[in-house]
């Protein structure tokens, strides 16, 4: 998702930042709260997290009462909408990944929003997710096993999937990415409703590392994304996950591999 970034702000037009887990934080997935409408109790981390990262100098004071996701949501695309604003930008983009747990909810308090799913193939993802939390636990809430990362990607396959036909849903392979970057991303840019840029898509590369920089800091991990785009897959696969693992895997994931390779890339 961070290569992915990395090219579209390459566009003049396009505002980003850090990952924000914006949505994670101000709202709740299911319980009491999420049926009522009410933003989370963890709402303020949020709006914080957006005056850290630049996005915003002032924040909603305290209230008594619970606030409204929906109060939430308008708020965000509020600040973004002047932070873009003010870095000369008329569109911005937001990448945090887990986001996609919120995805129904945020697509209903902001209606006109554009999604794009970066998807990758099964074995190399859950190689890099056990690989990632292995070497970062802490950062990462500790190290996860195959079978919950085998999980964690199917569930978003599964939430991908759900969104096929969705005017305002696009979908990208890692795979194709890495292999014809440029008609990936000027069908991306395309998509988001954004100008045409010949010199802009033909320098997608030059200041990657850059641009990789401002919105990946403090995530040591992604360090790889700043190098000469490349299929990462194998080595990742092989490096990561023994023979009998790599077997376990394909098992687990077959079916969800099925539903990733019917995707209507673009």
């Amino acid at each position: 998702t961070t290569l992915l970034q990395s090219l579209l702000i390459g566009h003049p037009e396009v505002f980003s930042c850090p990952e924000t887990f914006f949505f994670v934080k101000a709202i709740n997935g299911s319980g009491t709260r999420h049926r009522l409408g009410l933003a989370s109790k963890r709402a303020d981390r949020g709006f914080e997290t957006l005056r850290a990262l630049g996005i915003t100098r002032q924040v909603p004071g305290q209230t008594r009462m619970p606030r409204s996701e929906r109060f939430c949501a308008r708020w965000f695309v509020e600040a973004f909408d002047q932070a873009a604003a003010q870095a000369g930008k008329r569109a911005w983009i937001e990448k945090t990944p887990s986001h996609l747990s919120r995805l129904s909810t945020i697509a209903r308090l902001i209606p006109d929003a554009r999604f794009v799913h970066m998807i990758r193939a099964g074995s190399p993802t859950v190689a890099s997710l056990m690989d990632v939390t292995r070497s970062y636990p802490d950062a990462w809430g500790g190290e996860r096993s195959l079978e919950a990362c085998v999980d964690r990607w199917r569930r978003a396959i599964a939430v991908s999937s759900a969104q096929v036909g969705q005017p305002n849903h696009a979908f990208v392979s890692y795979e194709r990415l890495v292999s014809a970057p440029h008609e990936v991303v000027d069908g991306v840019w395309r998509f988001l409703g954004l100008s045409d840029d010949p010199d802009a898509l033909a320098s997608i590369h030059q200041d990657r590392a850059g641009r990789s920089e401002r919105v990946s800091r403090d995530e040591p991990w992604k360090s790889h994304v700043e190098t000469a785009i490349v299929d990462r897959n194998a080595s990742r696969v092989d490096r990561v996950l023994s023979a009998r693992e790599r077997t376990q895997i394909e098992g687990m994931i077959a079916a969800s591999e099925d539903a990733r390779l019917a995707l209507p890339f673009l």
